[in-house]
């Protein structure tokens, strides 16, 4: 609904913020790959995919209780109160938190459980997303982008752990064929991956990932999708 055509925004949540619209170069486009893989959040991925979260809501139960805020909040409340070095301070916190059992089929934890997944949190919202926004700004620091992008790419599959085969496959092969950023996105577990190209290679940049792709994932071949968009207006009536 917010939308704007050659814009791309970066918003904050609970509450839903916009924080700040950024142009996104003329001279670049995305490349969607629809990996064909449904993500099953529903049947054999349940586990995985409510592990995610509740660590996540764990780690920020321990440092909201450290750090004496009233519950329930949010990591990112957490952070803001932990003053000088968050990443420190919560990191401590819980590194000394009892292990236990998360519930709601998310399984037992460790200590090192919830540091991973706020470390995941803590590094993508307070230093890869602001850094995406920057390279952006800076008249499309193309370099600089690759290198977020790929550090977020990689703390999700560590972190969260939601990243498949087929959705880890295909931003390396992005790369290798000359994109300038690529990474899975959405919830994780299958899905899709975005690529940014330079607008005049996206036709042979698409082609070229999806023919890859289908020779290295024969089985989703006529499943899966590759197209080439632009930030888009918003959803209007006809």
């Amino acid at each position: 609904m917010a939308c704007k055509r050659q814009v791309v925004h970066l918003f904050s949540f609970c509450p839903t913020r916009l924080e700040q619209s950024i142009p996104f170069p003329c001279t670049w486009a995305f490349v969607v790959a629809s990996s064909g893989v449904i993500a099953d959040k529903t049947g054999t991925k349940l586990h995985d995919y409510n592990r995610a979260a509740l660590l996540g809501r764990k780690a920020c139960e321990v440092a909201a209780a450290a750090l004496a805020l009233p519950q329930p909040t949010t990591l990112a409340a957490c952070v803001r109160a932990a003053g000088d070095d968050p990443l420190g301070r919560i990191r401590g916190f819980l590194a000394e938190a009892a292990a236990g059992d998360l519930g709601t089929g998310g399984g037992a934890y460790e200590a090192e459980d919830l540091v991973r997944r706020f470390e995941q949190f803590y590094h993508e919202s307070e230093r890869i997303i602001p850094g995406v926004a920057e390279a952006l700004l800076a008249a499309g620091d193309g370099a600089r982008l690759g290198e977020l992008v790929a550090e977020s790419q990689r703390r999700s599959d560590e972190g969260l752990k939601n990243i498949v085969e087929e959705t880890r496959w295909l931003p390396a092969e992005a790369a290798k064929l000359g994109s300038l950023a690529a990474s899975a996105f959405g919830a994780g577990f299958g899905g899709s991956v975005w690529a940014i190209v330079d607008h005049s290679d996206a036709i042979r940049f698409r082609d070229a990932w999806r023919d890859a792709y289908t020779r290295e994932f024969p089985q989703w071949r006529t499943t899966c999708e590759f197209f080439i968009m632009t930030p888009g207006d918003s959803v209007a009536e006809l």
